[in-house]
């Protein structure tokens, strides 16, 4: 990607776009209950993770550029459908575009939406190996 991040120990993260666009984004620490608005926001971006096809485009876009037809062709979908879902993950900050010539390029957004991809498919694989999540209740001989 031709982007990199900065990381310092204040957790400051800055974006450094081909295109120009910079952001300087403080984090706040990870372990703390998150404020209403916020769950709100981040349920809303999670649900763009519960359609297959979005997630298909999104793994696609790993580590590369695809114009609509590349993600349709390597995905299995139709355009029109590849158009209406890279439209939502825009708008969510998952995917962004630059124009080149008549076509737009796609990429993911940033370096902490790969990441996450990586997370939830490794949590899927270790997941699907070990089976349901039951933990017995102290004294609880039923889900042995």
């Amino acid at each position: 990607m031709d982007f990199a991040i900065i990381l310092t120990d204040a957790q400051l993260c800055r974006y450094d776009w081909p295109d120009k666009m910079a952001a300087k984004i403080s984090h706040g620490p990870s372990g703390t209950p998150l404020p209403d608005e916020e769950a709100e926001g981040l349920a809303e971006a999670m649900a763009a993770f519960s359609t297959p096809s979005r997630l298909k485009l999104l793994y696609a876009l790993l580590g590369v550029e695809r114009t609509v037809e590349d993600l349709a062709e390597a995905t299995s979908l139709k355009t029109t459908v590849v158009s209406q879902q890279l439209r939502v993950l825009r708008l969510l900050r998952l995917a962004a575009g630059r124009r080149d010539g008549r076509h737009i390029r796609y990429r993911l957004y940033d370096d902490h939406v790969a990441d996450l991809l990586v997370a939830i498919r490794r949590h899927g694989e270790h997941a699907a190996h070990l089976g349901p999540a039951v933990v017995p209740m102290q004294g609880d001989q039923s889900a042995v």
